[in-house]
């Protein structure tokens, strides 16, 4: 079964396109569940709220200079700061499936995303076993992983 998805601002075509075809589909930056009731598996959204009233406070008290915000700031799973949340799941999602990924959204939090061992393409250990990247590392990553097929622009 093919599965479509996009990385861009409006969903709407792709998700009733796929639909209309029969294919199954992935949301980006808005729970478009009811533009597939057949074939939507689930999605990505934004939560930001409460982080910009958080920034919009610290700003107006005059302490924004040295605060978290004041610089390269990031967050994740793991700080439970994210304001990315997940759509709901389509009625094609599994029990199954949706157990695994809760288990799989739970090692996220604790261990974090890039854990090693990794390896590059060749084969090389980039990331020891154990340990895992800095988010200034994972901005700075110029391989791909074993069992990536393509090669990075030069």
């Amino acid at each position: 079964m093919e599965v479509l998805t996009q990385h861009q601002d409006c969903t709407k075509t792709i998700i009733e396109t796929a639909e209309r075809a029969g294919k199954l589909s992935v949301g980006y930056h808005y729970d478009a569940s009811k533009l597939a009731p057949k074939g939507w598996i689930t999605g990505s959204q934004w939560s930001w709220g409460a982080l910009y009233g958080d920034i919009v406070k610290t700003f107006l008290s005059g302490k924004f200079a040295g605060s978290k915000y004041d610089g390269d700031f990031r967050v994740g799973l793991k700080t439970g700061s994210n304001p990315f949340v997940q759509s709901p799941f389509g009625k094609s999602v599994s029990a199954a499936t949706k157990k695994a990924i809760a288990t799989a959204k739970g090692k996220l939090t604790t261990k974090g995303v890039f854990v090693g061992p990794l390896k590059d393409q060749s084969g090389k250990i980039v990331v020891p076993a154990g340990k895992s990247l800095s988010y200034a590392q994972v901005e700075q990553m110029s391989f791909l992983v074993q069992g990536v097929v393509g090669k990075l622009p030069s």
